[in-house]
């Protein structure tokens, strides 16, 4: 064989080769483009971690209101469970722009 020919065989062969390393760097497994997708992911979860934990700190303060402030046991009972002490009355009032939109009424 010709040792031009034979070279530029080679040379062929090797820029296939580098093609395909390429290639797998940046669509592998391990690739570029993987990597991109994790860090955004990575970010996502870092946020959702830190809703969390903000969100456990509401509900933390909120047991031990619920343990030692009367005053809020009191408010959360009337508002979340409509409790009243015996002899109250509650009124509520319907707003108008509900009477009007029913025609029933």
């Amino acid at each position: 064989m010709d040792p031009e020919k034979r070279k530029k065989r080679i040379r062929i062969v090797l820029w296939i080769i580098g093609i395909i390393i390429f290639i797998s760097i940046l669509t592998g497994p391990y690739g570029v483009y993987q990597r991109v997708i994790i860090a955004g992911q990575k970010h996502q979860l870092e946020s959702q971690i830190n809703r969390l934990k903000a969100e456990q700190e509401l509900l933390k303060t909120e047991s031990e209101r619920l343990k030692w402030d009367l005053t809020y046991i009191e408010k959360v009972a009337r508002e979340k469970y409509s409790l009243v002490r015996s002899g109250e009355r509650v009124y509520q009032f319907i707003p108008r722009s509900v009477l009007s939109a029913d025609p029933h009424k």
